[in-house]
């Protein structure tokens, strides 16, 4: 079952279940919905090709309308993480100290949320 240490990603979990979303993408081979108006934003700019961040790597093609993600991006292509978990065989990096705490809680079984469907 879904498990996640946040309240609004658990509420809009919760709402895919009754199949409620604010926004829902008129590509027909699309499906992309959302309860949040930036994100249906972003999306319907990405069936345009309009990228607001590409990277400079030819070989790379990542490409975001969020800033944010576009940075995390490209400190990755200098392996620069901020936080890395210490269990040998898991691996995980990332730039965010929300994410890596709740990273580390999942090692420990501990979620804030959990859907009983």
């Amino acid at each position: 079952g879904y498990k996640t240490q946040r309240k609004r990603s658990f509420e809009d979990h919760m709402r895919m279940h009754g199949n409620i979303f604010a926004f829902e993408c008129v590509d027909n081979d699309c499906g992309y919905k959302t309860q949040h108006k930036h994100s249906f934003e972003d999306h319907m700019r990405t069936h345009a090709g309009i990228f607001a961040f590409e990277c400079a790597d030819k070989d790379c093609g990542y490409k975001t309308q969020r800033k944010r993600s576009f940075e995390d991006h490209m400190r990755m292509h200098g392996n620069i993480f901020a936080f890395e978990c210490v269990d040998n065989d898991c691996g995980y990096k990332t730039q965010h100290k929300h994410s890596f705490e709740d990273h580390m809680r999942t090692h420990a079984g501990i979620f804030a949320f959990e859907c009983a469907d």
